[in-house]
C-alpha cells in the first residue's frame, strides 16, 4: 500500500482488505472469515470499488482498470484513427 503522498508505507498493513468488507458490509471479522470465500472475494471487489469511486483519482483508476480489460479492439475508432486501410494496403474489415 501506498500512502496519501504516493511514498510507500514500512509496514504492510495484514487485515486491509477485511477492514474494507467489515466496512462496505457491517460484518465483524469473525463473521467475514466465515464468508465462503467467492463470497468474500465478491464484497471484497465491491468496497474496492465504492472505494475507489470516492475520488476523483479513484474514478480515473477504475476508468483505466475497465479499459484494460478491453479484448476486442473498438474498430470504428481505428478507423477513424487510421483511415480505412491499414498500413499493408488492406481493408480492416
Amino acid at each position: 500500500m501506498a500512502s496519501a503522498d504516493g511514498e510507500a508505507e514500512p509496514y504492510e498493513i495484514e487485515t486491509y482488505f477485511k477492514h474494507l468488507v467489515h466496512t462496505y458490509t457491517g460484518l465483524n471479522f469473525k463473521e467475514i472469515g466465515d464468508l465462503n470465500y467467492i463470497d468474500y472475494l465478491r464484497y471484497r471487489r465491491d468496497a474496492f470499488i465504492l472505494r475507489c469511486s470516492a475520488t476523483e483519482e479513484g474514478r480515473a483508476f477504475l476508468q483505466d482498470c475497465k479499459r484494460m480489460e478491453v479484448t476486442t479492439p473498438d474498430r470504428a475508432s481505428l478507423r477513424e484513427l487510421v483511415g480505412e486501410e491499414n498500413v499493408h494496403g488492406r481493408k480492416i474489415t
